[in-house]
């Protein structure tokens, strides 16, 4: 099953320049930026934004960029602002907006003539929203922010008809308002989470990218990069770049084919977010799963996404790369506790080795949760962590290790062994994997220990790439104490 986007007759010199300014881009940001999840964040950022021009149907890419405060999640939307100013706008820069502002909700009569304003959403055709302080649009409390998230829910599918009481125009009583846009914002965990249900019940469209924060060498690295005189000039010169590229791009559409494995992977991703949105309620056994969404939607999200970071790599089919921030999209876009936990399971996992009594070859190893391990990496209480590891199991997505079955590798411990709750396969194979063979397939922390060098490097996603980077500091300090296990111990 092969898709295309529209079709031009010179595709060979447009992706070699496009992949060149790209190179030029991740320069500019390498000057400006600290940390692996900002090249990341303005890639998504720029697929996003040319997302309605390049995939002019289906469900529009609504992505959220979510993470603390000062984690660079404004400045990589503000990557995009010169693409506001032109002629035909590819952004649209708003903030404060209300339910009158978004549906043209008032008008007046001015002698003979109706003068009503232009709504948000018709300015908003074939663009990209971008909105730096969507925490702020949502940040009242959940029933206040109904009104405007019922409305994008509405528009979500592209057509949008209102009634109001004020004046009506051409004697209808019913205004309609027919607008397609992806949305790009950025938001806390906090607001997110708050949030969280009331999305659920309306019908999940936001599709969520979460930040790992800066570690301490990041951080300090960011402060001298914020002392350096030339960036305001450099910044200016990245929203130029940015912008040449993505007009680029949109003004001369190439073709885009998806390979079949590449489909399989992206419904395996959609039925995931799918079920890791599902709302779960009450506690212990007596949980109440809600109704899954189906997977359409969410596919066709993710399958856009990942079209348009393939033309913004300069591409015409999607790289391993593109792939791996799709997936990062995806595991993201669960219910925001859960996509916590997930973070906490690709980066600081609890590795399990299969017992020599199940047949499974030698060394067969598995990534693993328990309780201590998410409320140690996440924050979390150790009540609230276990109520995500729970709902993740009634939901299908993991499963309690069997101790006859698999053996915990951990550090020696007082008192009783964990719980060990293991995720299940057609999640497993996703979460640290490459996506460089088919079909795709766990990458383990033994693997990252074992292997001499750097052979991972520029091939893994934030969260993976820091368990590589413990794994080898681990195998470095084993290489100075002979007695040192093989095999990295994960504290549990």
């Amino acid at each position: 099953m092969d898709t295309t986007t529209t079709t031009t007759t010179n595709d060979k010199p447009s992706m070699t320049a496009a992949s060149t300014q790209l190179a030029q881009i991740h320069e500019h940001v390498s000057a400006l930026f600290a940390g692996a999840v900002i090249p990341d964040m303005i890639e998504l950022a720029m697929a996003t934004a040319i997302s309605p021009r390049v995939v002019p149907d289906g469900p529009p890419v609504w992505l959220l960029l979510e993470g603390s405060a000062s984690n660079g999640k404004t400045e990589a939307a503000e990557t995009l602002r010169d693409t506001a100013a032109w002629t035909d706008a590819l952004t649209v820069f708003v903030e404060k907006v209300s339910y009158a502002s978004l549906t043209q909700g008032y008008a007046q009569r001015v002698g003979n003539k109706v003068k009503r304003a232009a709504p948000l959403l018709r300015a908003f055709h074939r663009c990209c929203w971008v909105n730096p302080e969507f925490s702020t649009l949502l940040g009242s409390r959940p029933e206040n922010a109904v009104p405007i998230l019922s409305t994008l829910t509405a528009a979500f599918d592209g057509k949008l008809e209102s009634s109001f009481g004020n004046v009506t125009e051409q004697g209808s009583p019913v205004l309609v308002t027919e607008r397609r846009f992806s949305l790009l914002g950025c938001i806390t965990p906090a607001v997110r989470h708050k949030h969280a249900d009331l999305l659920a019940h309306l019908g999940p469209r936001f599709l969520s990218y979460r930040l790992l924060p800066l570690t301490r060498d990041e951080q300090r690295q960011a402060n001298a990069l914020a002392r350096d005189g030339e960036r305001p000039a450099r910044l200016k010169s990245l929203r130029e770049l940015i912008s040449a590229h993505l007009r680029a791009i949109v003004e001369q559409p190439v073709s885009v084919v998806i390979p079949e494995h590449t489909e399989r992977i992206l419904e395996a991703l959609a039925a995931l977010v799918a079920r890791g949105r599902t709302v779960v309620k009450g506690e212990g056994e007596h949980l109440e799963i809600g109704d899954t969404e189906g997977t359409s939607r969410v596919y066709q999200q993710l399958r856009a996404l990942l079209m348009s970071l393939t033309l913004v790599e300069g591409a015409t089919t999607p790289s391993a790369r593109a792939l791996r921030l799709v997936r990062d999209v995806a595991l993201s876009s669960f219910h925001p506790q859960r996509a916590e936990a997930l973070l906490v399971q690709r980066e600081s996992p609890v590795v399990v080795e299969a017992h020599p009594a199940t047949g499974l070859p030698a060394h067969t190893y598995w990534h693993a949760l328990t309780v201590p391990t998410l409320a140690d990496c996440s924050g979390l209480s150790p009540s609230t962590a276990g109520r995500v590891l729970h709902d993740l199991m009634h939901l299908g997505l993991y499963v309690k290790a069997d101790p006859a079955k698999w053996v915990l590798i951990a550090d020696p411990q007082a008192g009783k062994p964990p719980v060990v709750y293991i995720p299940k396969p057609a999640l497993a194979n996703v979460l640290n994997a490459t996506f460089e063979s088919w079909p795709p397939r766990l990458i383990t922390a033994p693997d990252f220990y074992r292997d001499e060098g750097d052979s991972y490097g520029g091939r893994l996603s934030p969260p993976d790439a820091r368990l590589a980077e413990e794994m080898q500091t681990r195998r470095k300090q084993a290489a100075t104490k002979p007695q040192a296990s093989q095999v990295a111990p994960i504290p549990a």
